[in-house]
Order: C-alpha cells, then structure tokens, then sequence
C-alpha cells in the first residue's frame, strides 16, 4: 500500500509505502523543506531496517547497478542500499519505500510513466531520470524512516505470481533502458535477462508499446537538452564492463 502527502501550501508530494514509521518530529516539513531548496531532487530519509534479513544500523540511500556483472550474472538497473554516509547527502538511487518531489520535476522527468507493478522499479525509474536531466537523489541524515523487513516463505501459490512480477519487473527494466539510456545500452538488455521468468512475454508487451516508447524516448532527450549518452556522461553513469556499447 502506497500512500502520498500533498502539501496543499506547497508544490511537492511525499510518498510512503504501509509499514514505516517516522521517530522524528517534524520529519514531513524537513523533507518539504529539502525539496523546496533544490526541485530538482528526489529527497529520502534515512532508512533503519530491523526484522529478520535486515541490515543493521542506518541506510542513507542507495547505489544503482545500471549493468554489471558479479559473480558471471548480468546486474541490470538494480538498487543496493548504501551503508556509508554520503559525502553532501547525494546517492546514486532512492530507495527504501519512502521520497519525496516537486510535482512540476516530476511531471517534467515523466515520473514512473511505463512501469509496471509500481515498486522498486519506480524508485529506479525516477532515480535514474532525475540524474540523467540534471538533477540529483538526496538523502536526510537527520530525518529517519524506520521499517521493519519480513522474511517470508514462498509456496506452490506463489508461483503465476512470481510469473507475473518476473513479467512486470523484465518489462519495466527494457522499456526503462529503452526510453532513458543510450541506444547501445537498451538494446543488449533484453539480452543481459535472458533466463529472467516472464521475459518471453514481457518482450511481447515491449512490442506492443514500442510506438510510445520511441516518443517517450524523444521527450525525454528533449527534457535532458542533449543525447543519452551525453547526458549519461554528464551525470557519471558508466556501465561497467558494457560500456563501450553506450556509444554505439
């Protein structure tokens, strides 16, 4: 369950996900306040975890593993909290189920538009769209969110619903490359999930919506005011051992 906060004096809106809790005061004009400073920031708190499989201690944000390979298995466009604290509170992604923007960045960024299933991939998608135009992901050392993470056990029913979040995250994942990343990149994505559960449909649903991909692609490119890969360059994105590919 996802809530969102809309400040009716201010332009910004602040969405959390059930299950958070906030120990400090005024954590809400903080995070408004933030956000008013630079618009063109996602801001997040800190994120205490505690429960069974969390980590311990504070998580000020996140990294983004655009494309990269760990232990021989392509990582693509996947989050990892971020342990250390930041230097100037700045992160490569939000994460942790609880930001905040201002409505007219978000709307100029096209939000989560495209995304299937909501989640993480649209943390990822705004994540990566705000530093690919220019703006940055935030973290608030003084303000906390805290959660708490459950392990849970999967059973035989669980199984047409792995199917389907395999099919909406293989999806969000290309059509996020597609509309966002240089050409070189989000051609060999699909190619980077091969093995993924529900790729073979999540292609087809790619094929369906490609005519509103390509100009979504071409609205982005006019938001950042130069090419993808320009843009990625600008805001030191790299792809590891792909990135070669980018300037095809």
């Amino acid at each position: 369950m996802t809530d969102v906060f809309f400040n009716k004096e201010e332009p910004v809106a602040i969405v959390t996900c059930e299950g958070f809790g906030f120990p400090n005061r005024n954590w809400d004009q903080k995070i408004i306040s933030a956000v008013k400073k630079n618009p063109k920031c996602i801001v997040m708190p800190a994120c205490h975890s505690v429960g069974e499989g969390s980590f311990r201690g504070l998580a000020y944000g996140g990294f983004l593993d655009i494309t990269e390979v760990r232990g021989g298995i392509p990582i693509v466009l996947e989050p990892r909290w971020n342990l250390g604290i930041p230097e100037g509170g700045v992160v490569g992604c939000a994460i942790g189920g609880v930001y905040a923007f201002h409505k007219d960045w978000y709307r100029n960024i096209g939000g989560c538009s495209g995304m299937k299933g909501g989640g993480i991939m649209d943390l990822v998608a705004i994540s990566l769209k705000t530093r690919l135009a220019g703006g940055s992901c935030i973290v608030l050392r003084d303000v906390i969110a805290e959660q708490e993470f459950k392990t849970e056990r999967i059973t035989s029913k669980d199984i047409n619903h792995q199917l389907l979040s395999g099919t909406n995250l293989s999806y969000s994942k290309i059509r996020l490359a597609m509309t966002s990343l240089p050409w070189g990149i989000s051609t060999i994505v699909p190619t980077l999930l091969t093995g993924t559960p529900g790729l073979e449909k999540a292609m087809m649903d790619i094929m369906d919506d490609i005519k509103e991909i390509h100009q979504e692609r071409e609205c982005f490119e006019d938001v950042c005011g130069c090419s993808l890969t320009e843009a990625a360059a600008k805001a030191g994105i790299t792809f590891g051992p792909f990135q070669k590919h980018a300037e095809f």
